[in-house]
């Protein structure tokens, strides 16, 4: 068998992790707070869409169709 050494890639980190009650809004108070103008939205969106930090800021707008509300994400 030509592929018996060939070693399959480790798969992605998986999450469990959920925000408990008062987590949110603490957060978004937080962000709302930082001179970063952009922070509150990036976090309202990943709060809404579960991506993740690298999904998030690899998006480009060539992949988001504000129409339909859809973003494509690539692995």
């Amino acid at each position: 068998n030509p592929c018996k050494h060939v070693k399959r890639m480790p798969g992605g980190k998986s999450r469990d992790r959920r925000l408990q009650i008062g987590e949110e809004h603490w957060i978004l108070n937080e962000c709302a707070l930082s001179r970063n103008i952009w922070l509150l939205h990036a976090v309202k969106l990943s709060i809404e869409t579960g991506m993740r930090q690298g999904e998030l800021f690899s998006m480009e707008w060539e992949h988001i169709n504000l129409d339909d509300q859809v973003a494509h994400l690539f692995d």
